[in-house]
């Protein structure tokens, strides 16, 4: 039986976090035999393999893929590699330093058959609420929730992160490899395919995304890769010289910004091409004034 869901955990490095994320993912109340977890262990040099594996027996679809590349294959190259092995109707992108929560997979579910109902078609995408936990200035912890979007057109605006969102299979696309930001381009491209979506009612947020760590899988620096690929890198990247920013995460938004760039020739549907051009704005305008942050 093909599953309902795939979700597609990446990990590099990162051990401690293992167990957390796959038991939120073992503690739900939507049936585990309509679940296949596909864990992306992407060239770990520390035992985080290991702890998967033996966690792994207590899923009923569990299965490790471990990527060639010892360097790691940056963020887009861990979830492509989940994403050629996963075969469930719906995908949905987990760093392994966040978790969800027990009724995640059944409020989705829900979702997408309400939508399916009234629609009178598959459902493309299902949004839902988030939340981001951070440290502040003064060391306390801060939660922002994040409540779903109502529309595509809405969507589109909303979190460019390939976890903010699960995904008709049919239709998921591969990440750009290699690069920090690497859902910055692909957000718009992936949306341009949507006809269709669903949003999880209440406000109670189904996806935690943990920025209270130096560890991140998101914010690991090693996960960059800062040689520029295309001409828009290379002038971009002479502007931020001359300006003098210097900061480290500099060139890959600049590797971001230009993949950004290219996809714009792909876009098909007037409100995506409207939210891209949005976005790119302050995203450029970010970057050249110094106040682009990751």
């Amino acid at each position: 039986m093909t599953p309902r869901f795939s979700l597609i955990v990446i990990c590099r490095n990162a051990a401690n976090y293992v167990v957390r994320c796959l038991a939120s993912i073992a503690k739900q109340t939507f049936d585990l035999d309509r679940v296949e977890v596909v864990f992306v262990d992407d060239g770990s040099s520390d035992y985080s393999g290991d702890v998967a594996e033996r966690f792994g027996e207590d899923l009923p679809h569990f299965r490790i893929v471990r990527t060639e590349n010892p360097g790691g294959s940056g963020c887009g190259g861990a979830r492509n590699a989940g994403l050629k092995e996963a075969t469930g109707e719906y995908v949905w992108h987990i760093d392994v330093d966040d978790f969800i929560m027990p009724d995640a997979l059944a409020k989705i579910d829900e979702a997408i058959s309400k939508a399916d109902a009234k629609n009178g078609k598959k459902t493309d995408v299902v949004l839902f609420p988030f939340r981001t936990d951070r440290i502040v200035e003064n060391g306390e912890r801060s939660f922002l929730s994040n409540p779903p979007r109502d529309s595509l057109p809405n969507g589109v605006l909303g979190p460019v992160a390939a976890w903010a969102k699960a995904i008709r299979r049919e239709l998921a696309i591969p990440l750009p490899p290699g690069v920090m930001a690497q859902d910055a381009a692909w957000h718009y491209a992936q949306y341009d395919r949507f006809e269709t979506m669903a949003s999880v009612e209440g406000g109670e947020p189904l996806y935690v995304y943990d920025r209270t760590n130096r560890t991140a899988t998101s914010n690991t620096q090693e996960w960059t890769v800062s040689n520029p690929r295309t001409l828009e890198q290379l002038a971009m990247g002479d502007e931020v010289n001359k300006l003098g920013l210097k900061d480290r995460f500099f060139s890959d938004a600049i590797r971001a910004l230009a993949d950004m760039y290219d996809v714009r020739h792909r876009l098909t549907k007037p409100w995506v091409r409207e939210a891209w051009k949005r976005r790119f704005k302050v995203e450029y305008a970010n970057i050249m004034t110094g106040r682009w942050t990751h």
